[in-house]
């Protein structure tokens, strides 16, 4: 298997400056804001579940059963990425986190 296509840096705000103005679920545009301000594997934050998340601490503890490399992983995030997490948790009620407003609910 080949390695799969990436975003080079220049390119990042050219896609942050189209993501502004992307007409699509506010909650699809979080996740897609989030994904490139952490660097996360799509399959990790679809998987992703409130508890995992400390936003008091600004931590997100990956269990190693969703990793790649199969080991738990803790992230710690600056303010921009917890204000990300928490706009998204309020359009989902901080109880099922969701990608969009018509997609699947991702926590059990």
């Amino acid at each position: 298997m080949g390695h799969r296509a990436y975003m080079k840096p220049e390119a990042l705000p050219e896609y942050f400056a189209k993501l502004a103005n992307f007409d699509g679920s506010l909650q699809t545009k979080l996740a897609l804001k989030f994904v490139l301000l952490t660097f996360v594997r799509t399959g990790e934050l679809r998987g992703a579940r409130w508890p995992e998340l400390n936003l008091g601490k600004a931590e997100w503890r990956i269990p190693a059963e969703r990793m790649k490399m199969k080991e738990s992983i803790s992230c710690l995030y600056q303010n921009r990425r917890v204000a990300t997490l928490r706009e998204l948790q309020a359009l989902t009620g901080g109880a099922r986190i969701r990608l969009s407003e018509s997609g699947p609910d991702l926590a059990a």
